[in-house]
């Protein structure tokens, strides 16, 4: 049974109805076919399903670069196409194989004979024919043309809203949005690293205190410092955080203060021993710069009491 040819004034829907199932059915075959989520035993579903979508891109292709074609002879043609290049993987000159070891070529063409494939070609060719008379009833009834408005409505308000969104007030308010739903996830994500530091450094202290033997405490206790100076630190970074929140402006005096603190609990850690003396005037210049900063920021603050 054929479909009569159609109409002038449906021939470009016609087209683009057929480019947009296209499209559709390219990722959709490519993603059936090499899915490895199956067993190996089931192996045959992906060959045999990617068959069948194979089909019915060429049925929908044939039919997009040639509108007025017989639908009928198009699923008969597509099919026996697709058989004559299976029945050519029987042939293997060395140019045509070198084609085959191609991406495209190996899509197109395949690489090995078997004949479970002419059935799912048969099937693809039967769904291609029900798919595009579908198509072309659903158009004739109006149905599509419906869709189709409904789609460009769609469209028109995302690219308005797009457009609005792009003007430099809405753009400037949309990146203040996101970095707030950034900062507050940061906030909860620190939160949580300061439950784990405090519950951490509460488990180590009970094993050192009832499970270690006796005066071994003393011999660790700057190291227990320094479990408690990332705590303090972890709790400067949020206090970081949540004064961008509340003001959206980053707090430069406690960005210093963080950063003396981290400098503070190296140097109280760090062990003289083992350390050379490039890494103490390191240390040293560190202090000196950030204190400086400090004194700085404080200074312009004391000047300017509204920032």
């Amino acid at each position: 049974m054929n479909l009569p040819s159609p109409p002038s004034q449906n021939l470009l829907k016609y087209r683009l109805i057929l480019l947009i199932n296209i499209i559709l059915i390219i990722p959709l075959g490519y993603a059936v076919r090499f899915y490895q989520g199956l067993p190996t035993e089931w192996g045959w579903i992906n060959d045999s399903v990617g068959a069948i979508a194979y089909q019915i891109f060429w049925v929908l292709f044939f039919l997009f670069l040639y509108p007025k074609a017989s639908l009928t002879w198009t699923a008969i043609g597509v099919f026996l196409f697709t058989c004559g290049v299976e029945f050519l993987q029987l042939w293997q000159p060395p140019w045509l194989q070198e084609l085959r070891g191609t991406l495209p070529g190996r899509l197109v063409l395949g690489n090995s004979f078997t004949w479970t494939d002419f059935p799912p070609y048969f099937i693809g060719s039967l769904i291609g024919w029900v798919w595009v008379r579908l198509l072309y009833n659903n158009i004739e009834d109006g149905f599509l043309s419906r869709t189709m408005q409904r789609i460009k409505k769609i469209i028109k308000k995302i690219f308005f809203f797009l457009k609005g969104s792009w003007e430099d007030d809405s753009f400037l308010h949309n990146i203040e949005s996101i970095e707030t739903i950034i900062s507050k996830i940061l906030s909860l994500v620190m939160v949580g690293v300061i439950l784990v530091a405090v519950f951490d450094l509460i488990v180590i202290l009970s094993q050192q205190l009832f499970v270690s033997p006796m005066g071994f405490f003393n011999k660790n206790l700057f190291e227990f410092f320094g479990l408690f100076l990332n705590v303090l630190i972890a709790l400067e970074i949020l206090e970081n955080i949540t004064a961008y929140l509340r003001k959206h402006v980053v707090q430069v005096e406690l960005v210093i203060v963080t950063s003396l603190i981290a400098v503070a609990r190296k140097i109280i850690i760090l062990d003289l021993k083992k350390t050379e003396g490039i890494d103490i005037i390191g240390l040293a210049l560190a202090v000196f710069s950030l204190s400086l900063s400090y004194w700085i920021i404080r200074k312009s603050n004391s000047k300017n009491p509204d920032n």
